[in-house]
């Protein structure tokens, strides 16, 4: 698991990790399934914002992809209208590429993009300092 705090852009607390059944884990094993890739977000301001988010496999799909239509490397989220002092959190779930034989070591995961805005504002404003935030993760 990863996490920065950007006081600068946004007062907001960001963590990124793979979770099982509600846990953080440093392991995705290509014979189970319930594996998610969780980027959570905490506004630290006085005001409610938005948050677009978007997770990413660098090294393509070569050990793990996200479960999507069609299963991809990349995925985005929007929260909307985090409560001051709050958090919510977005979720892909993320599975071994091929479970009959897959390659097994260490496969970077990252929150690649977070961008903000004042719940009531059409602007988007990128969190650049400490993106993209990346983590490795144990494939088996």
């Amino acid at each position: 698991m990863s996490s920065f705090q950007d006081h600068t852009n946004g007062s907001l607390f960001v963590e990124t990790g793979i979770k099982r059944n509600n846990t953080w884990v440093s392991q995705v094993d290509g014979n189970n399934t319930g594996f998610f890739h969780v980027i959570r977000v905490e506004n630290g301001s006085t005001v409610p914002r938005d948050v677009k988010i978007v997770g990413n496999l660098p090294q393509g799909t070569r050990r793990l992809i996200f479960v999507g239509q069609p299963a991809q490397d990349k995925w985005e989220d929007t929260l909307s209208a985090i409560q001051n002092m709050s958090s919510d959190q977005g979720q892909c779930e993320i599975q071994v590429t091929s479970k009959n034989n897959p390659t097994q070591g260490d496969e970077r995961v990252q929150c690649l993009s977070v961008e903000y805005k004042d719940h009531w504002n059409a602007t988007w404003q990128q969190c650049a300092k400490n993106l993209p935030l990346g983590f490795k993760v144990s494939v088996t």
